[in-house]
């Protein structure tokens, strides 16, 4: 696992110190992915000034604390792309040469993943297999003799790759389903672009910076995102972004045959243990207790367990509802926000599950983890009766109308079909009334949809706490 991050500033401005910091800090945070290396390339406006490059053997904190790091940033400003790379090393010793980025020819490149067949890549280059030790650096000598479109599908393993090409003064992004990459519209600047292999880390470095990113978006896989030198980009699908799984070849010999006569065949080797499997009984961690990431889960408060006596956040613990009455716990909760009385209804998101080492039964085996941020009370203002599937807005009056989770709060159809009219705020598609539950809701009190929630990608527009409408 590795770390790719950097900024793209289209329009020749001056970045300034905030942003040389905004930089520091992205790389900094990118570091958690990679610890053995560190590597960063920038490349100017001008095209006739040279590009920088400058890699070690070094942690990103120990690369910013050196002199060569300082004398980089100096020309920080007039820099086009600045793009900076954290290695966890899988193949290859730890040391500056095999550091990223990796140059060859006109190619310069960064990769994070894995890929097994590296001798193979080099030989697309007319190399030998043996003349490269690290697969990244396969990819390069790859591109340097070829478009990504023609191999692209032929890399076994896992990858997210950002190279620049000299030679037409591009840069280039694309990935397969086995690596993110997200990107980050500065609001108010669509010409400057934030992008790292994790869109928390997009949210927490604007944060940190006082900015506010108009929209955080991940890369489709297998679509080639590339910038040229007059500023335009371009998106285009080049395949379907799945995983190459290696091909083997064995052979057969029947034993009354002699050994001359094998007959070839082909056959593609599991990698790991959910190719061995049906996708969709290994993908869901939660299948053992019928449930899904993200789902509603409704729970009795029980008590609270501060951290310590005088920290005001702790665990929140109680019984889910409905049988099997699994324990539920909430951690990292605010002791401000806790229910006055014990047996209060409460309501939240599971993001995980914990297997305990002592049960009694097997309703007992798991304890439901739930989202800290995502704990809604039921009151009498947004209480509803199970038998009479009415909502109670005060316990006088009765209104027969249907129910809609909006935010954290049940509404009317009405209101909830004015608040979602607009559809899902990543993916403009209608937001259907029977996944109200489901959907979470930006800080703006904009709907994000079920898909767009659950693959986790979007965490960053969601709001910490609901905003009632």
């Amino acid at each position: 696992m590795c770390g790719i991050t950097g900024i793209i500033n289209l329009e020749r401005q001056q970045f300034g110190l905030s942003n040389k910091k905004l930089f520091k800090d992205l790389l900094h945070v990118t570091s958690l992915r990679g610890k053995h290396s560190t590597g960063i390339f920038t490349v100017p406006h001008d095209n006739k000034k040279p590009i920088n490059i400058f890699k070690r053997a070094l942690s990103a904190s120990q690369l910013m604390a050196t002199d060569e790091f300082d004398t980089l940033m100096k020309d920080y400003g007039d820099s086009k792309y600045v793009i900076g790379h954290t290695r966890y090393a899988t193949t290859g010793e730890v040391n500056d040469d095999n550091a990223h980025p990796f140059s060859y020819e006109h190619i310069l490149l960064v990769h994070n993943g894995s890929v097994s067949n590296r001798h193979e890549l080099c030989m697309l280059a007319d190399k030998k297999g043996t003349d490269c030790n690290v697969d990244s650096e396969a990819l390069a000598i790859a591109l340097s003799k070829n478009s990504i479109e023609d191999f692209v599908g032929k890399v076994e393993g896992a990858f997210a790759i950002v190279w620049y090409d000299r030679k037409e003064s591009k840069l280039h992004f694309i990935r397969n389903t086995e690596r993110p990459l997200h990107f980050g519209i500065i609001d108010n600047d669509e010409s400057t672009i934030l992008f790292a292999s994790e869109a928390e880390a997009l949210y927490f470095v604007a944060q940190r910076n006082n900015l506010k990113l108009s929209k955080i978006f991940s890369l489709n896989e297998g679509s080639l995102l590339t910038f040229d030198k007059e500023n335009n980009y371009t998106i285009k699908k080049v395949y379907d972004g799945k995983k190459v799984i290696p091909t083997y070849i064995a052979r057969y010999r029947h034993p009354y045959e002699d050994y001359g006569s094998c007959t070839p065949y082909q056959y593609n080797k599991p990698t790991r243990v959910s190719d061995l499997f049906p996708e969709e009984e290994t993908n869901n961690p939660f299948a053992a207790i019928g449930m899904e990431k993200n789902d509603e889960v409704e729970f009795l408060y029980n008590y609270f367990e501060p951290y310590n006596s005088n920290s005001q956040r702790g665990c929140l613990v109680g019984e889910q509802k409905y049988y099997p009455n699994r324990v539920v716990k909430v951690h990292n909760y605010c002791k401000s926000q806790l229910p006055e009385t014990k047996g209060t209804i409460l309501s939240g998101e599971l993001i995980s599950l914990s297997k305990n080492k002592k049960s009694n039964a097997w309703r007992d085996k798991y304890t439901l983890i739930l989202r800290d941020n995502s704990i809604v009370e039921f009151t009498n203002e947004n209480y509803y009766d199970d038998e009479d599937d009415d909502l109670y807005f005060d316990s006088d009056e009765i209104y027969a109308t249907s129910k809609y989770l909006a935010n954290g709060k049940y509404v009317s159809e009405e209101k909830f079909k004015k608040l979602t009219e607009s559809g899902c705020e990543v993916c403009s598609c209608p937001i259907n009334s029977v996944d109200d539950s489901r959907i979470k809701w930006t800080n703006s009190n904009r709907p994000v949809c079920y898909d767009c929630s659950k693959s986790g990608e979007y965490d960053s527009y969601i709001a910490d706490t609901p905003i009632h409408s």
